[in-house]
């Protein structure tokens, strides 16, 4: 009998429900549940720091203005999130996670990486002049050959899976895509003749576009 293969278990932005997102309780309690590895967002901070949160700003994990790009990364692990978290869910509140703040990516791949986990990293990038910088210090964070064999670098951002081939290789890339490639698909052939014109080794499309009518 041919052998039978479980899917990889992903927890996105780490259990989420049962702590803030993206942060290392919520990427801990994941692990604890057996997850084989997370998702996470990453952003540079003031001062140069990658640090893992997905929006812009604060307001919608934190309930508090300021935009990540203007506070340091010191700063932002001051923040509390957690109490914005349990306002949300109150039926399933923790005092342990209030006061819990923006971890760094270092902090996150140190856990996933002594855990034996995979890391889904994607690249939020929202203008051209922020890419460089970022892929320049993620990779900078994971390019060690244990952590590297654990990561996965994504972005919709496609010119960012171009830059990190051309800075490291043997990373592992997949390119992102949302519901409005169907534009794009109009005129190319379809999303991996996109990906692969950006050098990605794999596709992360929205689950929206994975449908009966998908075609590789």
């Amino acid at each position: 009998m041919p052998q039978q293969h479980r899917p990889l278990i992903i927890a996105h932005r780490g259990a989420s429900l049962e702590a803030p997102e993206n942060t290392l309780p919520a990427f801990r309690l994941a692990i604890e549940a057996g997850a084989d590895g997370a998702e996470f967002d990453v952003r540079l901070a003031r001062d140069g720091v990658p640090v893992v949160i997905h929006d812009t700003d604060l307001r919608r994990v934190s309930g508090r203005r300021g935009e990540i790009r203007d506070l340091t990364s010191s700063e932002l692990a001051a923040v509390d999130v957690g109490t914005s978290h349990h306002k949300k869910r109150k039926r399933l509140e923790t005092p342990s996670l209030v006061g819990v703040g923006v971890p760094t990516l270092s902090e996150v791949v140190d856990l996933h990486s002594s855990a034996g986990r995979k890391m889904h990293i994607e690249l939020k990038i929202e203008k051209k002049r922020e890419m460089v910088p970022l892929v320049e210090a993620v990779l900078a964070v994971v390019s060690s050959a244990d952590t590297l064999s654990k990561v996965t670098i994504s972005s919709f951002f496609l010119a960012a899976i171009q830059e990190v081939r051309r800075l490291q290789p043997d990373a592992v890339t997949s390119a992102l895509f949302a519901p409005a490639i169907l534009r794009v698909l109009k005129k190319r052939r379809n999303m991996i003749a996109i990906a692969r014109s950006f050098g990605a080794d794999g596709i992360s499309p929205h689950r929206s576009l994975v449908t009966k009518k998908f075609r590789s």
